[in-house]
């Protein structure tokens, strides 16, 4: 049965999150000012690895071939772009 989990990622160029998959980002929000992302996991299965991407507004953003954009969020001062890296085959 899939279920929806939380994590929590660090305000950093390309955090990475494991969870069972296959695996999929749901959602994105700062929560007391850290970045949670909601995944889609099949638990039990094998662990997966999502790449992400996070840039602040003004910042170059990654390359639009290998990265998409999942989510815009708003912290306080603070706009951050959150995007997937993927694969050239996607």
């Amino acid at each position: 049965m899939r279920t929806v989990w939380k994590y929590e990622i660090e305000v950093e160029d390309s955090p990475t999150i494991m969870a069972p998959g296959p695996l999929s980002i749901v959602h994105v929000e700062a929560v007391n000012g850290r970045l949670a992302v909601w995944v889609n996991v099949q638990p039990g299965a094998p662990e997966e690895s999502v790449h992400m991407e996070v840039r602040g507004t003004g910042h170059p953003s990654p390359d639009p071939w290998t990265c998409l954009h999942r989510a815009t969020v708003l912290d306080g001062p603070f706009v951050w772009h959150v995007y997937e890296q993927v694969s050239h085959d996607r």
